[in-house]
């Protein structure tokens, strides 16, 4: 394998192991924001009104 194509597969990875990251950390936020933006917009989650 050329240094070339093994630094294309090092960025690859990398990449990869990003995205699977900021995937991970997205997915994670989500429970924790949504009764913030519900309360900011001035709704209501179903956990508060009692559903």
């Amino acid at each position: 394998m050329t240094n070339d194509a093994a630094r294309r597969g090092d960025v690859a990875i990398i990449a990869i192991f990003l995205s699977a990251l900021m995937f991970g950390l997205e997915i994670s936020s989500v429970p924790v924001l949504l009764p913030l933006v519900g309360d900011l917009l001035g709704g209501s989650s179903p956990t508060r009104s009692g559903l």
